[in-house]
């Protein structure tokens, strides 16, 4: 199995200029692209989501590389973006064992 990553930036809702540039999903689209290096102009597939945790926007991501914090947070704020390793996390998932989560699909 590839390495996984999760990353996580918060979005700079009060800045204005910043969410000027956000107003329609081929943006957070194109963000997220715009936040890894190219691999020979083959782009790697990238699952991300918007997100609303204790009255914060994030950006969540999962992929296959880690991207590059400093261009993840051209539209959060300064500081927030980190990423994780996702495998960690699934492998503690374990049968029998119950979770909660949040679908959300388009």
């Amino acid at each position: 199995m590839n390495d996984m990553y999760i990353s996580r930036v918060e979005l700079d809702i009060y800045n204005r200029q910043k969410i000027r540039d956000l107003t329609h999903l081929g943006a957070y689209h194109n963000w997220v692209e715009q936040s890894f290096r190219e691999d020979n102009g083959v782009r790697s597939r990238k699952l991300w989501r918007l997100d609303k945790i204790n009255d914060k926007k994030y950006l969540l991501l999962v992929s296959g590389e880690k991207p590059d914090l400093k261009l993840l947070e051209k539209y959060g704020v300064t500081g927030s973006a980190v990423t994780k390793e996702y495998d960690a996390y699934i492998s503690k998932i374990k049968k029998g064992m119950k979770l909660r989560f949040r679908l959300v699909t388009n």
